[in-house]
């Protein structure tokens, strides 16, 4: 399957602890052509073990062709299938055959008739559209799958959830999860830019961006509890074959780094709010930068594909933290390229940041346009897409 003939989209699936659980990986066609379901399920899995975050791999659009019984299930990679599919009799028994061989499905939709409850239960998940949404509807039928909370069948993901008070109605609904980005307009807040973390934050990119010595970071993250401990914990979570533990700070960041150090404390700053509300922010930041690194191209410098990854990791920092870019990068270094793109929304990087942010929206039709701006064709920024989707979340 060619990469230039797909759209491709994502949002998070969180939970009632706030907590990402999920990404939903979103596939349209660019025509009417139909796409066969298992080349779009090889295309993902790719014959490599998944590192982040389970996938949903949704693609209402394509065949649900019976080449999907001869896969190896991948762990962390499901399928949604269509409330349609669920119900055409010659689907179900492909469906049965699909669970027998362990691999993991979703339902997505409600409906029209009642599902046997043999084959209900073999779904992990149902998607259903807020609009679509009958929980708590009691003059409608019941349709065997969104039910009252005391006698629901399977856990209900509400997708299409865009906003925060969305999102709280789903949760005192009884749904289990939400689907979407719940991205908030800019509110200003007075207390971001002056909080402790922020700060520290701020001080020790300084230092970095000024090559200080080791001994002198070391003493600055001494004087940072909250920064210490997350530096220390990201070492250990991530892991660096160290045969020995970590003896003292210097010892960290000279495992790590200064350009190690410089993205971690950059993602450290989109993620000093406290609000648990605000992680969708953590996460599109975090994947805007690894995507528009990406797109530097393997022939571009260590310099210039840093300056992409920031350019994505600081592009939501405004709604993290309250606070107006030009007011925030008042306090911390970037190339002039991207204050530009961030505080103006002009200069060279600002198609580039606008394309993946068509990621979350998408897939959409106006990517073309977005894709020619930058000058970047869908095949490569499919890719990019693609290749994140294996990253270790930070």
């Amino acid at each position: 399957m060619s990469l230039s003939s797909l759209l491709i989209g994502y949002r998070p699936v969180i939970d009632r602890d706030r907590r990402i659980m999920a990404l939903q990986v979103r596939f349209g066609p660019c025509d009417e052509a139909p796409m066969p379901l298992s080349s779009l399920y090889r295309l993902v899995a790719d014959d490599r073990p998944l590192q982040s975050h389970t996938l949903l791999l949704s693609a209402p659009k394509a065949e649900f062709d019976a080449a999907l019984t001869e896969l190896e299930p991948v762990p962390g990679l499901w399928v949604e299938v269509p409330a349609a599919v669920a119900e055409d009799p010659e689907h179900q028994q492909m469906l049965f055959l699909l669970h027998e061989r362990g691999m993991g499905m979703v339902l997505q939709g409600t409906p029209e008739q009642p599902l046997p409850e043999e084959l209900l239960g073999m779904f992990r998940l149902a998607m259903v559209d807020v609009d679509a949404e009958r929980r708590g509807r009691e003059e409608e039928e019941d349709t065997g799958l969104i039910r009252p909370r005391s006698r629901r069948s399977i856990a209900v993901v509400q997708s299409g959830v865009e906003s925060l008070a969305a999102m709280e109605q789903a949760f005192a609904g009884g749904a289990y999860a939400v689907c979407g980005w719940q991205i908030p307009d800019l509110v200003e807040s007075g207390n971001a830019v002056g909080s402790a973390d922020y700060l520290g934050v701020l001080r020790l990119l300084s230092m970095v961006e000024k090559d200080a010595s080791l001994r002198e970071i070391e003493a600055v993250i001494r004087q940072e509890p909250e920064i210490a401990y997350r530096l220390l914990k990201h070492i250990d979570s991530v892991g660096f074959g160290l045969s020995v533990p970590v003896q003292n700070f210097q010892h960290a960041v000279m495992f790590m780094g200064y350009q190690g150090l410089r993205r971690w404390l950059s993602l450290m700053l989109v993620s000093v709010s406290a609000d648990e509300s605000r992680r969708p922010l953590m996460l599109a930041s975090f994947r805007r930068g690894l995507i528009l690194e990406r797109l530097a191209g393997p022939v571009a410098d260590a310099e210039a594909r840093e300056e992409m990854f920031l350019l994505g990791v600081f592009s939501l920092l405004d709604r993290a933290l309250g606070q107006p870019f030009a007011r925030l990068l008042e306090r911390v270094w970037v190339p002039d390229a991207v204050r530009e793109a961030l505080v103006e929304g002009t200069g060279p990087h600002a198609p580039l940041l606008r394309l993946v942010e068509s990621v979350e929206q998408g897939p959409l039709c106006d990517t073309h346009d977005r894709l020619e701006a930058c000058h970047v064709s869908l095949d490569t920024f499919n890719q990019a897409i693609l290749a994140t989707l294996r990253v270790v979340e930070v």
